[in-house]
């Protein structure tokens, strides 16, 4: 199924050099070696997109890429697709609204690079930039280890936050991916998180492990521990450049048998928001299998060789729509 979302990349104006502004920059594209005057606009016409470009202070010239994790396009390599200026402003690389100069202030840049993997048999998940293939930190997700059995991941759409679901203790755990985003629990001025492969955090101790939780509802079976996940794309903040009332859905197996449940949860808090029952759960015994997110906000659901379910989120009250697996389909993910 395909999830359509708003990815929006934001440049640090502070990196580029003003003096940039009066001089001309000269970059290598795929469509030769060309001088740029002083603020211009230039169009590749292999791909129909707008090129610009920002000089650095080293000589550099600057580029964005969007949250959804592309790799970095370099400065002798195609630039197609994307928008950068010479006049030191905000830069976006994604021809959408919002676009540069409507308030994307400060060092708030949506410019992520990572992907989450989980380590099933001892309980973790690792943080590994995908521009440098370093993985440059791991989080324990709960105090079980290989008990807790993490498996599904989900990341926000702007690359800020991973949220971990372990099938075999019923948890669920956030993970911040910037410090910026951790929280000073202890209250002593720095924010304590793992730096390096080998320097994993006691569970409880890392200060980017924003929030987690046992889901109450939970059977206490492993085949029904909670699988299926997805964000929201929550509301952009043009004054910070962010997104802000961010929510997750995930689905596991409920307390009355054969039953499911498929929960809202507040992205930043993990806090339980909504909770709607799927009696009688058509999924080979398993949760809601896999869960992605429609263009309108619904969050869909599948069972493990079973049915599909779409969570009506724009209804009041929030409903459940049960669509019956064909006799020629076979779901899964």
């Amino acid at each position: 199924m395909a999830v359509a979302g708003l990815l929006v990349a934001c440049g640090d104006s502070g990196r580029a050099d003003s003096a940039s502004a009066t001089a001309p920059t000269t970059v290598a594209t795929s469509i030769g070696s060309l001088t740029l005057p002083p603020e211009t606009t230039m169009t590749d016409p292999t791909q129909g997109g707008s090129m610009s470009a920002t000089e650095g202070t080293d000589g550099t010239v600057g580029q964005t890429e969007s949250a959804s994790g592309d790799p970095p396009t370099t400065t002798n390599g195609s630039m197609s697709g994307m928008t950068m200026t010479t006049n030191g402003g905000p830069k976006f690389d994604l021809g959408v609204t919002p676009d540069g100069g409507m308030g994307c202030a400060g060092d708030m840049d949506i410019d992520e690079s990572f992907i989450w993997i989980p380590a099933t048999s001892d309980g973790l998940v690792s943080k590994i930039n995908t521009r440098t293939l370093v993985e440059e930190a791991r989080y324990l997700t709960g105090p079980s280890g290989a008990a807790e059995s993490v498996s599904r991941t989900a990341v926000s759409g702007d690359g800020r936050f991973v949220v971990v679901n372990a099938r075999g203790t019923g948890r669920s755990t956030a993970v911040a991916a910037n410090i910026a985003d951790c929280i000073d629990f202890n209250g002593d001025g720095q924010i304590t998180t793992s730096t390096s492969v080998a320097d994993i955090k006691p569970w409880g101790t890392d200060e980017c492990v924003v929030w987690t939780l046992v889901h109450p509802n939970w059977s206490g079976q492993y085949i029904e521990g909670p699988r299926g996940i997805t964000w929201t794309i929550g509301d952009y903040d043009k004054a910070t450049c962010t997104y802000k009332n961010q929510k997750v859905w995930l689905g596991f197996g409920a307390l009355q048998a054969g039953s499911a449940n498929m929960v809202r949860l507040d992205g930043a808090t993990g806090v339980m928001e909504q909770s709607l029952e799927a009696v009688a759960w058509n999924g080979s015994g398993y949760a809601p299998y896999g869960g992605a997110l429609d263009p309108l906000g619904n969050a869909w659901f599948t069972g493990l060789r079973g049915e599909l379910a779409r969570v009506n989120a724009n209804e009041n009250p929030i409903s459940l729509t049960r669509i019956p697996s064909p006799p020629t389909s076979r779901p899964t993910a």
